[in-house]
C-alpha cells in the first residue's frame, strides 16, 4: 500500500501554501494594496519630515518679495519746493516789491529806495527803460536809478536803486517800473509796475496830531490800516490838510 507517500506529498503541499500566504500577508500591510500604499506611506513621511513656515518665516518671504518703495527725504522735498517754474516759455518781468530807508524818514534825511525784480518767465529778457521814484514835485534825485542786472535768465533776480531828497512831509507814492514802453514782448504786461506808499515824517518828528496831540489824522490809515485799532487811545479825525502838529507820546509813529 502506497497511502503513506501519498499522504506525506498532500501535507508538504499544504505547508507549502500555507507558508506561501504567511510571507504574502506579511508584506502588504493591513488596509493597504499594491504600490498606492507604498506612495501614500512616502508622501505622508516626507509631510511628516517637512514641518510649514513659521509666521516669521512667512513674514520675512512676504517683505523679500515686495518691492522697495523709495520716498523722498524732507531734503530733497525741500528741494524741489525750491525749484523755480516759468510761467509760460515767454519772458516776463515783473515787479515783486518796493523798500524804502529809513523806515520813518524825516525830510532831513534822503531815502534810498530798492526795487526787486524778477523773470518770471521761460525765456531770457532784458531789463530795460526803467524808473523807480516818488510821485511828488518837491523832490531831487540824489542818485539816478541804476539795475544790477542787464539781462535776467529765468527766475533771476536783480535790484534797481535809487536815492531821493524828499522836502515835503505827508503821504508819498513811490512807484518802480520796467519795460515801461512795451520794448520787451512777455507773456504779462500789467506786472511792469508797483506802487506803494508811506509817510515822510518833519524834522522834528511826526506829523499827523491836531490840537490835544491825541487827535490823529486819518490819513495815517493810509500806511497803516490797523492804527486806530492798535492805538485805542488815539482819537480818530479828519484834518483836511488843514495845519497839523507833532503827536505826543501817546501815539506812536506808523509802523513803530
Amino acid at each position: 500500500m502506497r497511502f503513506p507517500s501519498y499522504t506525506l506529498y498532500v501535507t508538504v503541499v499544504i505547508v507549502v501554501l500555507a507558508a506561501a500566504a504567511g510571507i504574502f500577508a506579511l508584506s502588504i500591510p493591513g488596509g493597504m494594496t499594491g504600490t498606492g500604499g507604498v506612495a501614500s506611506n512616502t508622501a505622508e513621511e516626507a509631510s511628516a519630515s517637512s514641518p510649514e513656515p513659521t509666521a516669521i518665516e512667512e513674514q520675512a518671504e512676504t517683505q523679500e518679495n515686495t518691492p522697495v518703495q523709495e520716498t523722498e527725504t524732507p531734503e530733497e522735498e525741500s528741494q524741489m519746493d525750491s525749484l523755480f517754474v516759468p510761467v509760460s516759455d515767454q519772458p516776463d518781468l515783473a515787479v515783486l516789491s518796493i523798500e524804502y530807508k529809513p523806515q520813518l524818514p524825516k525830510t532831513t534825511e534822503q531815502v534810498t529806495f530798492t526795487a526787486l525784480i524778477q523773470n518770471i518767465g521761460g525765456k531770457a529778457a532784458q531789463v530795460r527803460r526803467y524808473k523807480l521814484l516818488p510821485l511828488v514835485e518837491t523832490a531831487s534825485e540824489i542818485s539816478s536809478a541804476t539795475v544790477g542786472k542787464d539781462i535776467l535768465q529765468p527766475g533771476e533776480t536783480t535790484e534797481i536803486k535809487s536815492i531821493w531828497d524828499i522836502d515835503v512831509t505827508g503821504i508819498i507814492t513811490v512807484v518802480a517800473s520796467i519795460d515801461v514802453f512795451d520794448e520787451v514782448a512777455e507773456f504779462d504786461e500789467t506786472n511792469n509796475e508797483l506802487r506803494i506808499k508811506f509817510r515822510m515824517q518833519p524834522a522834528n518828528g511826526f506829523v499827523g496830531c491836531s490840537s490835544l496831540k491825541t487827535n490823529v489824522c486819518d490819513s495815517v490809515l493810509e500806511v497803516e490800516p490797523a492804527y486806530f485799532e492798535n492805538n485805542p487811545q488815539c482819537a480818530q479825525i479828519t484834518c483836511d490838510n488843514g495845519p497839523t502838529v507833532m503827536c505826543d507820546s501817546a501815539c506812536p509813529h506808523p509802523r513803530e
